[in-house]
């Protein structure tokens, strides 16, 4: 199971837990599963947060270089203006 759906198992558990005491105070027992379950949960983000450092940085920003020729031509931002067409 990955850690997003790990988060989301833990996350629709503890909504039913509250979701069962509807209208009324949790029991001791709720309470205890609730807390077991936010602990769970916040171990569960603390992994994926290291998941996410861990890969590789993405670069979104691409720049479209209409050239009549050839068609559009993807550059990365950061290229020298010369390589944008410049």
């Amino acid at each position: 199971m990955s850690t997003r759906q790990r988060i989301a198992k833990l996350t629709a558990q503890r909504s039913q837990v509250y979701t069962n005491a509807s209208g009324r105070p949790l029991t001791a027992a709720e309470r205890e599963m609730v807390k077991l379950l936010t602990a769970a949960l916040s171990t569960a983000w603390e992994l994926r947060r290291m998941e996410l450092a861990q890969r590789p940085p993405i670069d979104h920003e691409l720049i479209i270089v209409a050239e009549f020729s050839v068609g559009a031509v993807l550059v990365p931002a950061y290229a020298p203006l010369a390589e944008r067409g410049h």
